[in-house]
């Protein structure tokens, strides 16, 4: 037994040895290196720095041993689970991980451990904490914030945990999150947790230990060769203390201020004398600095509520980092910013003008005179949960610089302006509006002060005075001269409402008052006054909105004139007026009038008396939908005062007597103004809906006979052709057999002369019983019948009389009992006649035949690979309609379309010529019994 044992270990050694010697034929070059992949989130192991290169505690070590191997290399930093899968593809040589379960798929471990991973809990100070052990992550309510890469994070689902774990892939930005909200708990590697909190700074959190399992942080290769160099190199320098310092470096930077050297012991004695001399100062100091720290910490709470008060925000801007630092109220760093980042707040735009700013700051030296630079930008208050842009002044100014005067820090402040900012576009919009108003060209607008002297005046209001605007108000125009208004209390006149009239031809020029004004003659102007009051309700002054009605007034005296006369004629209108009344008052003639400047259409019974009046849209909705644009096209015609006259026939959708379309006769023509411009329309309308209703009817009549007639000559057309090829036949065959010649061929003829014969008979009875479909007389009576027992037999016998040796009869019957409601013997004869049809014109190849019932309808197709038909002779089959003319040779065809339609059913054909034909009929019938044919 233990012979066997041994034998078997030698043999897995054999073999491991052998699939080492595999994995290291890998021989690395400066043009084939090494590739290392690793994460580039995981700090300080692996990760890219400001300057976006690799760096960490891997890179460096790795650095160090393939200096020692001395192997060419490269490295390159991806997503952890990416770089994961691209060591297992051999994308990559070699990375470094943790030796658990869920790596074990990506490749092979080295021997030695690099570093432990242990857990631990990074939590706000001052808060109790809920997790010490692994087991307390599956507590009920419990929430925690992982890496989805972590250990942790798949313990936790491996036990079923998952609903307490809030995965997070980037925990720089999440434990910034936690410690400026300080609210959440993270847990995580510990080294990695603890160093974030010094790179930014972070005070307020407390990292506690986690009892839970720990990870081994190994090599990881699929080159067993690479991996025991490896390992064989790094114990070379750990022993050597080459790996210490880069530990102390990454992780405990604490470790790396030197331990004094043994003089320094000896040099602190004499010291020792020093520092009791130096104590008493000493206390005097620290008295100095609590005092002075206590007045920072009153001026740091002033600044605070200043800040507050003010809504002033304060960051710094790091020139050497390129970073921006965000500042709460307190003054403390709340959360860092790269310069990408910074310039999300703003649109791309703003931050190019923040960014020029800010270089001439960091240009700037002591001896210029550019220490403070302001901007009014727009910003997203990402900080104060705001992503809407605001408007902000920002305060650039020089915070610290460096011993050569060169600025090193630049301080900014930004103050939200956007309700003052918006007050000003407001304002704006306001003078806007009002100026857009006040120099109206409508109604003249002139603005009085307090005192009733003239301030300001529109350009209508002086072409009403016939005076300039500079004038006027130099003159100092008072309220009562240019309205003639005197002993009233500027106070009351708010609402004021009158007509000024005078003459000012009847004023000389020395005794004018206002001598820019300019008018003559006889004015009449109408105003109305506007006061103006300030908040503290002091008046301000008077508007006053002028209108000239000069021409107004001139033209009642006109029309008074012209009223007389149209006195006179509108009597002997009147008379002819009644008369034309009493001439169309009972007939269906009325006179119709269309105003095109109100689009109304006016219908009068008599002269005067309107019966209906009608706006366009009323008139359209009244048309029917056969006259709508003939309708649209005469009202548009008479809207753009067409000179023409407007004469159709329009049909509305109102019925007359008797249920007949009421239709209209419209003559119109355009009446003149004395301008000679189309002013309206007048004509008459009658009543013509018995005139078409008889027009129409006879155009129906007519269409029918001419129907008829054309039917007939089609039909006794082709039925004559027909008939008279097989005549001609006879009667050839006939003359050459002869009264007492016998001759060779007789028995041939005989033969032709009883099938041409036949074939007269059979197209009579065709006829006859065409005839028959047509007046209806044929019954078409469904009853229960198994289609799948009739359906071949009746392929058969259609094709029976025309079957060739060159041609293959195929009939697939897909079921073995169909028993559907259906006339069956209607239906074998149209199934007959298809089948012979294909058969009669199909001399090789294959003519089949095929049934389905789908959907409650019985699809029947026959298709053949013969003759096929022409496209134009196929176009007339399409066209034919049940009942009407046949074109076709032969009435099968037809009589199998009529008897289908009055099955109510479909026939379609397909065909190409030279290729061959398919018929398909559909019939809609009820299937009682349904069993299809078992599949071999």
């Amino acid at each position: 037994m233990q012979k066997t044992i041994a034998l078997l270990l030698s043999s897995f050694l054999s073999l491991t040895t052998l699939a080492a010697e595999g994995d290291s034929t890998r021989v690395y070059t400066e043009q084939n290196p090494l590739v290392y992949e690793d994460a580039w989130d995981l700090w300080p192991y692996a990760f890219l720095n400001d300057n976006g290169e690799p760096d960490g505690f891997n890179i460096d070590l790795i650095r160090l041993i393939m200096k020692e191997l001395n192997i060419p290399y490269t490295i390159r930093l991806r997503p952890q689970q990416q770089a994961f899968e691209d060591l297992r593809d051999r994308k990559s040589d070699l990375m470094l991980g943790l030796a658990v379960g869920f790596h074990d798929q990506y490749g092979l471990y080295g021997n030695n451990a690099i570093t432990l991973f242990t857990q631990s809990l990074a939590a706000p100070k001052g808060k109790p904490t809920e997790i010490k052990t692994f087991r307390d992550l599956g507590k009920e309510g419990v929430k925690v914030i992982v890496n989805p890469n972590s250990m942790s994070y798949h313990l936790m689902m491996d036990y079923g945990w998952g609903e307490n774990a809030i995965p997070s892939s980037d925990l720089r930005e999440v434990i910034q999150q936690v410690s400026a909200h300080e609210d959440g708990q993270i847990v995580w590697n510990t080294l990695s947790l603890k160093w974030l909190m010094n790179r930014y700074h972070i005070d307020n959190l407390q990292l506690t230990p986690v009892n839970m399992p720990h990870g081994e942080y190994k090599f990881m290769s699929n080159n067993q060769q690479l991996l025991d160099r490896l390992d064989e190199a790094y114990t070379k320098l750990y022993t050597a203390d080459k790996i210490t310092p880069l530990q102390d470096k990454w992780f405990y930077p604490e470790r790396l201020k030197p331990e004094p050297p043994q003089w320094i012991w000896y040099a602190a004695g004499i010291a020792l004398l020093l520092i009791i001399f130096a104590s008493a100062y000493a206390i005097s100091y620290r008295i100095q600095s609590t005092k002075l720290k206590l007045q920072n910490l009153k001026r740091n709470r002033r600044l605070a509520l200043i800040l507050q008060t003010s809504q002033v925000r304060i960051w710094t801007y790091d020139i050497e980092k390129n970073q921006f630092a965000w500042r709460n109220d307190n003054g403390q760093v709340a959360y860092t910013y790269s310069m990408e980042e910074f310039s999300q707040r703003y649109s791309p735009e703003d931050f190019v003008r923040l960014k020029t700013a800010l270089e001439r700051l960091s240009k700037g030296t002591k001896t210029e005179k550019e220490e403070e630079l302001t901007l009014s930008l727009r910003a997203k208050d990402v900080e104060g949960g705001d992503t809407d842009l605001r408007d902000y002044y920002i305060v650039l100014s020089v915070l610290r610089r460096d011993k050569e005067g060169k600025p090193t820090v630049i301080i900014g402040t930004k103050k939200d302006v956007t309700k003052e900012s918006q007050l000003k576009r407001d304002e704006e919009d306001r003078t806007l509006r009002y100026w857009s108003i006040f120099y109206t060209p409508i109604v003249g607008i002139m603005l009085f002060d307090k005192e009733g002297k003239i301030v300001n005046i529109n350009p209508k209001a002086c072409d009403m005075f016939c005076c300039e605007a500079e004038d006027i108000i130099a003159e100092k125009a008072s309220i009562q001269d240019l309205l003639g208004i005197s002993d009233l209390n500027l106070e009351s006149l708010d609402g004021f409402n009158a007509t000024h009239i005078i003459d000012l031809d009847r004023i000389p020029d020395e005794e004018r008052k206002i001598r820019s004004i300019k008018a003559k003659g006889k004015v009449y102007n109408e105003f109305k006054l506007m006061t103006v009051y300030d908040d503290s309700e002091d008046l301000l002054g008077v508007f006053a909105f002028c209108r000239d009605i000069t021409t107004l007034v001139s033209g009642i005296d006109q029309e008074q004139e012209i009223q007389k006369e149209m006195s006179q004629v509108t009597g002997v209108l009147d008379h002819y007026g009644n008369a034309i009344d009493a001439t169309i008052g009972d007939t269906d003639i009325r006179l119709v009038r269309y105003s095109p400047g109100s689009h109304t259409l006016t219908i009068f019974n008599g002269t005067d008396k309107i019966q209906h009046k009608l706006t366009q849209t009323r008139c359209m909705a009244l048309v029917g939908e056969q006259s709508k644009r003939a309708a649209m096209r005469l009202l548009n015609d008479m809207d753009d005062r067409a000179d023409k006259v407007i004469e159709h026939n329009i049909q509305t959708a109102l019925r007359a007597k008797g249920g007949k379309t009421l239709t209209l006769y419209f003559n119109l023509k355009p009446k003149r103004d004395k301008n000679g411009d189309i002013k309206e329309y007048l004509g008459l309308l009658r009543d013509i809906s018995d005139l078409m209703a008889l027009e129409k009817q006879m155009t129906i009549e007519t269409a029918k006979v001419q129907e008829v007639e054309n039917t007939k000559n089609s039909f006794v057309k082709n039925m004559v052709q027909d008939i008279k090829e097989p005549m001609n036949t006879v009667m050839e065959y006939v003359s050459q057999i002869g009264e007492n010649a016998p001759t060779d061929n007789e028995e041939e003829l005989c033969a032709g002369i009883a099938q041409n014969a036949d074939y007269l008979l059979h197209l009579i009875d065709n006829i006859l019983y065409l005839s028959r479909l047509e007046a209806r007389m044929v019954e078409i009576k469904k009853d229960p019948c198994n289609f799948a027992e009739i359906f071949e037999e009746q392929c058969t016998t259609g094709w029976m009389k025309y079957q060739n040796a060159d041609t293959r009869y195929i009939v697939e019957n897909p079921y073995e009992q169909l028993v559907i409601d259906i006339d069956a013997d209607n239906l074998k004869h149209a199934i007959a006649q298809i089948a012979a049809n294909a058969a009669q014109h199909t001399k090789s190849g294959m003519v089949k035949a095929r049934y389905d019932y789908i959907g409650r309808r019985l699809i029947i197709s026959i298709d053949d690979t013969g003759e096929g038909i022409p496209a134009a002779q196929l176009e007339k089959i399409k066209l034919e309609k049940p009942g009407g003319a046949h074109t076709t040779k032969g009435l099968g065809l037809a009589i199998t379309k009529e008897l289908i339609s009055q099955m109510e059913g479909t026939l379609e054909i397909v065909s190409e010529e030279g290729s061959g034909t398919i018929v398909y009929i559909t019939i809609p019938c009820h299937a009682s019994v349904i069993k299809r044919n078992k599949l071999a």
